[in-house]
């Protein structure tokens, strides 16, 4: 995995920050074998850091996916991507994909959608992140508001514990003993049964990597739940 090798089938796939624990990574391979996630580089994801992307961390990466529409909502998927000319092996794969999901064969993305999409975008960046009124800006105190409930609402819960506040999108929580090893759905009974709150647990997150390595023995794939920008309570 560590073959620096352009014959080396293995490739580092980076999100920037984590999703869904808002860490900033630390690469590992070289760049022409990196590509990179930046679907949460918004201020807004970085109340940890004042709400300013922390630039000097950005990975260098042969090639990047952003969101346009990660800003406002989450059922809406549209992005664009970007990538370095000089290696031509990638950027000819880069091109073969998209030739292949721009076909007719699979649906060509309205030009009215893509024109919304960029007078949503010249809207939300009409005014500066200071301006409290402006998209970002507004975003940011709601995010702040809602990371100040979420740790404090928590912290003296002696189930489970906040692992990121202020970091990312999404609030990530890991079970405390005794409770490890109980969650055994894919939603979470505690928060479902005690909470009256629907979330998942993240369970099928870690794709093949053991927990236990980055939070310590005994921690498996489901002791996690993960809440996202909105709370859906139990009827």
């Amino acid at each position: 995995a560590d073959s620096i090798s352009v014959a080396s089938p293995w490739m580092e796939s980076m999100v920037f920050p984590e999703n869904p624990s808002g860490a900033i990574k630390t690469p590992r391979l070289p760049v022409n074998r990196r590509v990179c996630d930046g679907v949460y580089v918004w201020p807004m994801y970085f109340y940890f850091n004042n709400f300013e992307v922390p630039q000097a961390d950005i990975p260098d990466c042969s090639g990047w996916a952003y969101s346009i529409t990660k800003g406002y909502s989450t059922s809406v998927r549209a992005r664009f991507i970007t990538y370095k000319k000089d290696q031509p092996s990638y950027a000819s794969a880069v091109g073969s994909m998209a030739d292949t999901i721009d076909s007719f064969g699979h649906g060509i993305y309205s030009e009215w959608s893509w024109m919304g999409q960029m007078q949503i975008q010249q809207m939300m960046m009409s005014r500066p992140v200071a301006d409290p009124t402006s998209w970002v800006g507004a975003y940011g105190a709601i995010m702040k508001e809602k990371w100040d409930v979420v740790n404090g609402g928590f912290a003296n819960c002696p189930v489970l514990t906040l692992t990121n506040f202020g970091k990312g999108a999404y609030a990530f929580f890991l079970y405390k003993a005794p409770y490890l090893g109980i969650q055994d759905n894919f939603i979470s009974s505690f928060f479902l049964d005690v909470l009256g709150v629907k979330a998942p647990t993240y369970n099928w997150g870690f794709r093949g990597a053991d927990p236990s390595t980055y939070y310590g023995e005994g921690v498996g794939n489901s002791d996690f739940t993960r809440i996202g920008k909105s709370l859906n309570s139990k009827p």
